[in-house]
Formats: structure tokens, C-alpha cells, sequence
């Protein structure tokens, strides 16, 4: 197998390597006999989170000349016996090299796709397995709420009814755990409307909300405020991106993101607590000017 093509391969697997290495090992012993999809899942002794990953694994195979698709979900292996060994043991290492050697920083790309039809949605899996590793922005959520053993702040500047219902529900997902529960708003007053239906539950969860709307005379703009929208579980994992708590960003537009999880979100907790210090602490019925 040449070397370009071996690149190739780990360059679309790299994220997956001792899944592939299982997947290329079934794929040796096959000889040229075609398999299916389905044989190669129970003959690879996968766990039902890396047996999605077979048929991006496949396609990757497929790309760099080492099986072909024969018929649909049929495969046959182009390449030797032992060729496709040796591929496996370079596989087998790669995977412990990034079990001893982890990045400092864990950072997932994390999408809102367009409502279908749509026309990226149409060419996005052409990119191939590289689809695989790509987060849904829903599913970042519930995870950093779910997981907040004591902090979870939602900085969102624009929020509507469906956001705040979504802002309560990640908040609920910490019940009965002793979290500080914490809402950064960008003008208050603006979405006052949109909190109506869910200020009896943000009372009950203890919800402590802030308003980062301040008004500056003698400068460009009269106030100081913030288009940033970021979700930060404790000081280990976080989410940056372009969603807003909005319907059109949960569910409508494309909405780009990544999750950062490591030494990182650090810098994006000193920035909640600068945000905390300056912004104006709101109470029901009334705003608290003390900061």
C-alpha cells in the first residue's frame, strides 16, 4: 500500500483509529470474498457507539483503493492479506498514541443543520466520515447542562419564546444538584416579553439573571453590550458559537459552534466572571443597580 494512500486513509479515520483497525482486520481476514456491511458489524466486536462509524470507516477504505463497494452494502478487499495487516498493527499504534498523548484541549465542531430541504444538507455527507465527527448544537447543550456538577451560565444576546423554553430545560437538567444556575441577557428590557411564560420557573430553579446592556455617555456607541452567545458548564467544558436562543437558531439556520473541554474553557470562565462584575444584576419585579 503506498504511502500517499496510507495518509489519505488515516487522514479521513483520524479521529476513530482503533475502530478502523477492527473494521480493517475483519476486512484481511475476509480475503476476496465479498462481505457485508452487517458481517463486518458482528464480526468486528464493536460497542453500539463505534458501529455507527463502520460505513464511514468502509467509504474511507473505499476512497483510497483498498476495498470496493461491489454491490450496495456489499465489500470486497483490493488490497493483500498481510498489506491490510500491516495497516491494522499502524492503526492499532496510532490509537494508543492518542490514548497516552491527549491534546490538552478537547474541541468538537458543533452544527445547526438548515431545515430541509436544503441544499448543504444535499452535499454535506459527500465530504465523507469527516461528517462523523461533527456535533449537533442541541446535543451540546444537554450535555454541558447535564454534566455541570456546580456552575452553568447561558450567555445568549437575542432570545425568544422557544429559546427560553429551551434555556429552562437545560437549567431543569440540573435539578438536584447544587449548581449556581446563571442567565446573561443583553438588554433586559427587550426580553422581558419573551421570559414571561418561564419566569415562574426560572424563580423556582433560582435562576439568577444579569443584564449586560450598560449605556455610556460620550463614546460612539451610547452603551456597552455583547453579541457573543456561549453556554459554560463549571470550568471544564464549554460551548462558542453563532446560536442564539432563538427558534430560527435551534431549528431553521445554519448555526456554526464548537465545544471546547480542557485548559481553554478557563479563559471563557474569567470572562463570565469580568461579564458578572460589570453587568447589572436583575430581580423580579425590579433591577438591583448593585454590582
Amino acid at each position: 500500500m503506498k504511502n500517499e494512500a496510507t495518509q489519505k486513509f488515516f487522514e479521513l479515520i483520524w479521529s476513530f483509529p482503533a475502530t478502523a483497525e477492527r473494521v480493517v482486520r475483519v476486512m484481511a481476514k475476509s480475503g476476496h470474498d465479498a462481505v457485508t456491511s452487517e458481517f463486518v458489524e458482528r464480526t468486528a466486536g464493536l460497542g453500539a457507539h463505534e458501529k455507527v462509524r463502520i460505513p464511514q470507516i468502509l467509504r474511507a477504505m473505499a476512497t483510497v483503493g483498498i476495498v470496493t463497494e461491489v454491490g450496495s452494502g456489499l465489500w470486497n478487499s483490493s488490497a493483500g492479506e498481510q498489506e491490510m495487516i500491516n495497516l491494522a498493527v499502524q492503526l492499532a499504534g496510532a490509537a494508543n498514541f492518542q490514548r497516552v498523548h491527549k491534546d490538552k484541549d478537547e474541541v468538537q465542531v458543533v452544527l445547526t443543520l438548515p431545515e430541509e430541504p436544503s441544499k448543504l444538507c444535499e452535499v454535506l455527507p459527500e465530504q465523507g466520515p469527516y461528517c462523523a465527527k461533527l456535533g449537533a448544537t442541541e446535543s451540546v447543550f444537554i450535555r454541558i447542562a447535564r454534566e455541570a456538577r456546580f456552575r452553568l451560565v447561558i450567555v445568549t444576546p437575542f432570545i425568544d419564546r422557544m429559546g427560553a423554553e429551551w434555556i429552562v430545560s437545560m437549567f431543569r437538567l440540573t435539578e438536584g444538584k447544587t449548581v449556581e444556575r446563571i442567565l446573561i441577557l443583553r438588554d433586559y428590557h427587550s426580553a422581558k416579553a419573551a421570559l414571561a411564560g418561564i419566569a415562574g420557573e426560572l424563580d423556582r430553579l433560582q435562576v439568577r439573571m444579569f443584564d449586560y446592556y450598560i449605556r455610556h455617555e460620550g463614546r460612539r456607541l451610547p452603551f456597552e453590550t455583547f453579541h457573543a452567545k456561549f453556554v459554560l458548564g463549571d470550568d471544564t467544558q464549554a460551548y462558542i458559537g453563532s446560536a442564539n436562543m432563538l427558534a430560527s437558531s435551534l431549528e431553521v439556520a445554519l448555526e456554526v459552534g464548537v465545544r471546547l473541554k480542557g485548559r481553554s474553557v478557563l479563559d471563557i470562565k474569567r470572562l463570565v466572571d469580568a461579564m458578572l462584575e460589570v453587568a447589572v444584576h436583575i430581580v423580579r419585579g425590579r433591577t438591583n443597580l448593585t454590582r
